[in-house]
Parts: structure tokens; C-alpha cells; sequence
């Protein structure tokens, strides 16, 4: 939830059975931020076989930032 130094959410990725390859699987959370706001993202698996990757797009579905995990 929304707490004054932050939101956190907590869900699960990777949870599509109905794909043929699980490695497709896309999940997308939305939030607003304002300008010189920080936005800090951790993502824990129980499994260290998750390739994770983080991209970022504004309002306008541009992409403004990429991460992997490796």
C-alpha cells in the first residue's frame, strides 16, 4: 500500500500457465510519478532461475528506461 515514504506492491509474476513458453510472460503495473521523484524497484523470486527485466515508459508508452537483473 501507500505509506508517506512510499508504495509498495506485492504480486506474483510469472503465474500464466495458459502460455506455451512461461518465459513470454509480461506483467505490467502502472503508477504516477512527479517529476524528480525516485522510483526504486525490487523484485525477490523463490526460484533463481527468473530472468527478470524492468522497463519503464512514460504516459505515451515510450520506453525512458531499461534494467535486467544480470
Amino acid at each position: 500500500g501507500h505509506t508517506p515514504r512510499g508504495y509498495t506492491l506485492t504480486a506474483a509474476i510469472g503465474d500464466n500457465p495458459t502460455l506455451a513458453d512461461p518465459r513470454t510472460d509480461v506483467d505490467f503495473y502502472q503508477l504516477h510519478a512527479d517529476v524528480g521523484d525516485r522510483i526504486r524497484v525490487n523484485i525477490n523470486s523463490p526460484s533463481s532461475s527468473v530472468d527478470t527485466v524492468l522497463q519503464l515508459f512514460d504516459a505515451n508508452g515510450r520506453l525512458v528506461n531499461f534494467g535486467t537483473a544480470n
